[in-house]
């Protein structure tokens, strides 16, 4: 499942770079990274922002800091920074899911800016929290929890164990 972002920050309206800010489940300490992918990160962020779950941000002295604020921000960054070939804003934005090939995309640059060693979910609190934030016993115990999860050996760990007590082979598990 795609993160989602607190809040976006539009950086430079020459780079077309978007700052991401997560904020922990648990004390609300933001974890950050840039993107170049504006242009799905603020699909998804239209919805998020009518629901009030995200915030958008400008920089000072960016250029767009003189439009509007709220949901028209997002409108005009993307009309700024849209070319020839993207459709209109109403168009792009009645499609605000993102395919499964873009969220997998997005899934991918967090993991390459190092959102997955800094952050774990916690099913308890139904959100992202940043290990460093937590106290050390527990930001262990989700790091067991997520590496768990991401290890096929690990993961299954418990069903081979319990299949060969039974006397089953692991392929009739």
């Amino acid at each position: 499942k795609l993160p989602q972002p607190s809040r976006l920050t539009v950086l430079d309206g020459v780079r077309k770079t978007i700052q991401l800010h997560f904020s922990c489940a648990s004390t609300g300490q933001e974890w950050t990274c840039e993107s170049k992918e504006w242009h799905q990160w603020l699909k998804m962020s239209f919805t998020l922002i009518k629901l009030g779950s995200c915030a958008i941000d400008v920089v000072a002295g960016n250029y767009f800091g003189a439009f509007t604020k709220g949901l028209n921000v997002v409108k005009d960054v993307y009309s700024a920074w849209k070319t020839k070939d993207d459709e209109e804003f109403d168009t792009y934005i009645c499609e605000p899911f993102l395919t499964s090939k873009e969220s997998d995309q997005l899934i991918d640059k967090l993991r390459s800016n190092g959102f997955f060693k800094a952050m774990a979910y916690d099913a308890q609190l139904g959100g992202w929290c940043l290990l460093s934030a937590l106290p050390a016993d527990y930001a262990q115990y989700l790091k067991q929890k997520r590496d768990n999860a991401q290890d096929p050996n690990k993961a299954g760990a418990k069903e081979v164990t319990k299949a060969k007590h039974l006397g089953l082979g692991v392929s009739d598990v």
